[in-house]
């Protein structure tokens, strides 16, 4: 199911409670936060909201009259820019037309936000839109396994089925064929995952030097996971390691940060979980917020250990 079909958002709570950029931000600029999420969530083009043709030719009649006045025309541009928006976004929220510019120019100064051509744009929205397409394509051509996907064509199966029955007729004397089901390799995709949220955190690819260690340290934080959390289903089990992932290596520590590794946060997990309930920040210093949801499931369990 696409993001935008789903009835809620996957709101990661530590990260909202946390984010450095959103705390210089003003309590009526967060409440319009909440709401562009919203409207994002439910947005044609998920995480973006774009400015309607109606809009654009009131920003052309008003940038005529203000031209005139100013002599900075850029700055001008980008303020009507986000008055316009601020006047479409008004029919959809609780507040007036000035509160919401107010609150868009916090949200874009403090990159929260940003403005891309005609679009109010929210990059981890994007992102994890993104990741969600690549993984439904991924799992409709059998993660890659080309026995999977003839198998597949030939019984019209469903990947992401998990409660269809085991077997199906086929065949013209009514043969009993035993479906075919996808195989996961949960060490890969999870090497996978750490890859993806390295490569998003840092701009550039991590570089795997022993594949055979990253497996084995990939299969001993699935089993920590499952010891901690034995009703997890794979998705919640991906979705968990990569919101998790995502935390980690945004960790300022300069050793961690130089050499995180799969193998290095299993050894270093403990450190690393004390890292993260801290605000990012060593011990003694000031604590952050509580684990946020989906680390209950990978950092807030951890920390136990």
């Amino acid at each position: 199911m696409a993001l935008r079909d789903q009835p809620y958002i996957p709101l990661f709570v530590q990260d909202f409670l946390t984010d450095e950029k959103l705390m210089e931000c003003s309590a009526s600029a967060t409440g319009v936060y909440v709401r562009i999420l919203c409207l994002m969530h439910k947005s044609e083009t998920y995480g973006k909201i774009l400015l309607k043709q109606k809009y654009k030719q009131d920003s052309k009649q008003d940038s005529k009259q203000d031209s005139k006045q100013d002599s900075k025309q850029d700055s001008k541009q980008d303020s009507k820019l986000l008055r316009n928006f601020a006047c479409q976004l008004d029919k959809y929220m609780p507040y007036d037309i000035d509160t919401i510019e107010a609150a868009l120019q916090e949200l874009i100064e403090e990159n929260v936000c940003y403005i891309e051509d005609d679009f109010l744009c929210q990059k981890r929205m994007i992102r994890d839109n993104y990741i969600s397409e690549q993984r439904s394509k991924a799992g409709k051509k059998g993660g890659g396994n080309p026995n999977f996907v003839k198998t597949k064509q030939q019984t019209n199966s469903e990947y992401e089925n998990e409660n269809e029955n085991e077997n199906e007729e086929g065949g013209l004397g009514g043969e009993i064929k035993p479906k075919t089901k996808p195989k996961y390799d949960l060490p890969e995709m999870i090497i996978t995952e750490f890859k993806e949220s390295y490569l998003n955190c840092r701009g550039v690819d991590y570089i795997t030097t022993n594949h055979e260690k990253e497996r084995s340290a990939a299969g001993k934080l699935i089993q920590i996971m499952k010891n901690k959390s034995p009703s997890l289903n794979t998705q919640q089990m991906i979705e968990g390691m990569r919101a998790y992932f995502d935390r980690v290596v945004e960790i300022n520590d300069p050793w961690l940060f130089t050499n995180m590794s799969l193998p290095i946060i299993l050894s270093k997990i403990n450190e690393i979980n004390t890292i993260l309930r801290n605000g990012n920040k060593r011990p003694n210093s000031q604590a952050g917020a509580t684990d946020r949801e989906l680390a209950e499931l990978l950092a807030s369990k951890w920390a136990e250990e």
